[in-house]
């Protein structure tokens, strides 16, 4: 796999993917598959942003 789409696979775990395609400029469609093929997790990603909120 090149390494674009690796680091493609590693940011889906970080950020929604909407996010991650208006960003880079990349389909969401085609985001999306790498977040499934990478088994993004976005729980965690949404307890750092609560957790980050001020109160």
């Amino acid at each position: 796999m090149p390494r674009a789409w690796e680091t493609l696979h590693e940011l889906t775990k970080l950020a929604p993917t909407a996010i991650i395609a208006e960003v880079l400029g990349y389909s969401p469609a085609t985001v999306e598959l790498h977040a499934r093929g990478s088994a993004a997790n976005y729980a965690s990603y949404i307890k750092a942003r609560l957790d980050a909120a001020p109160p």
